[in-house]
């Protein structure tokens, strides 16, 4: 399962046959829900928080911080409004 589930987060990062491409911010969150709620059995506040914080996290350290851009998929147009604030 767990292999399965790592093929298929990377195969969402960028879009691999009928999968679309949901980037790396789209991805995580879904891993991670799959990971906290279904494989560990945590309570939803955990899940949740943390579906939510560690995305945002990640893009804050790599897209600002570190200026590492990474795959968005087809949300990068809801990007662009981040960028201009962090950037401009």
């Amino acid at each position: 399962m767990v292999a399965i589930a790592l093929f298929v987060t990377i195969a969402l990062f960028d879009g691999i046959g009928p999968l679309l491409g949901i980037g790396v911010y789209g991805a995580l969150p879904l891993l991670l829900f799959f990971y906290l709620k279904v494989l560990g059995g945590h309570s939803w506040t955990l899940t949740i928080v943390n579906v939510i914080a560690i995305p945002v996290v990640t893009f804050l350290f790599s897209e600002i911080a570190l200026k590492i851009t990474l795959l968005k998929g087809i949300t990068e147009p809801l990007f662009y409004p981040l960028f201009k604030f962090f950037f401009s």
